[in-house]
């Protein structure tokens, strides 16, 4: 159950109550958000999160308990890491491999995808809406032959982002993204294929 914070749980006999809320207050009355979901992670470890309305501390509080016990929970601050910091993680897993190759991974990541809007984000805030301005943007910039190679290495540094756990599932796999996932053309610019 949510826990408020504007107000005492256990107040003492002959403390005063605030008017507002009939409760008595605590120093921090007021201030803030009063909601405080709390939960505890995989790992026995107190997580909160503070909400302006109980309910929202309450489904929220529901929904990590829940991810905990069917092990599908995944840490709110996980996802706090930029996409630009995670490509180059990305792009550091694949140095070794094949240097050709990684040449091409890395100018694609360093040119279309870290200086970009998404490339600045928050892993954990990137949207299928985020990526279909993204791949609108790199459509008037890119070959069509370019762009299907630029996306697959945006969905595999989102593929990384699942596989460590900072979310849930990788928006590149959306379907409004997937009916928008550029494929290649015969030349010109990028074209979008609706399939």
């Amino acid at each position: 159950m949510p826990y408020d914070r504007w107000h005492k749980s256990h107040p003492k006999a002959g403390e005063s109550a605030c008017r507002e809320h009939r409760k008595v207050p605590t120093a921090g009355h007021g201030v803030g958000k009063r909601w405080q979901a709390r939960w505890r992670n995989r790992e026995g470890i107190q997580q909160t999160e503070l909400f302006r309305i109980e309910a929202e501390a309450r489904r929220h509080e529901t929904k990590m308990l829940s991810g905990v016990d069917d092990g599908s929970y995944i840490d709110p601050r996980a996802g706090e890491v930029r996409v630009s910091e995670l490509a180059l993680t990305w792009l550091k897993g694949h140095e070794h491999k094949n240097p050709c190759r990684y040449r091409r991974h890395k100018e694609r990541v360093q040119l279309h995808i870290i200086p970009t809007a998404v490339g600045k984000m928050r892993v954990k805030d990137v949207k299928p809406s985020s990526l279909l301005n993204w791949l609108h943007d790199r459509r008037r910039l890119l070959e069509s032959s370019t762009l299907p190679l630029v996306f697959e290495n945006l969905r595999a540094i989102f593929d990384l982002a699942v596989d460590d756990s900072l979310i849930p599932k990788n928006p590149c796999l959306a379907k409004s993204v997937q009916y928008a996932k550029p494929k290649r053309g015969d030349g010109g610019r990028a074209e979008l294929t609706l399939t």
